[in-house]
């Protein structure tokens, strides 16, 4: 299961234990556009209102994804 604070995205296995933290991913919200299985695709908002930077996350390690596109959903 993935939660995502105002800051990052966390990851828990079924029993309630966490597994990971991403590295801080916005300072006031981040938001989850699209999961392929394998990455999360977003945004984190680091100049409010509106400084929003697209991120891709690694679904099973938390990692950033480097030099990956950035698809997000219409």
């Amino acid at each position: 299961m993935f939660v995502a604070t105002e800051s990052n995205i966390l990851c828990f296995n079924k029993y309630g234990s966490q597994l990971w933290t991403a590295e801080i991913l916005g300072i006031d919200g981040v938001l989850v556009n699209n999961f392929d299985g394998e990455r999360i695709y977003g945004a984190g908002e680091y100049d409010p209102p509106g400084g929003w930077v697209d991120f891709v996350i690694n679904s099973r390690t938390g990692k950033r994804v480097l030099n990956c596109f950035l698809a997000r959903e219409l």
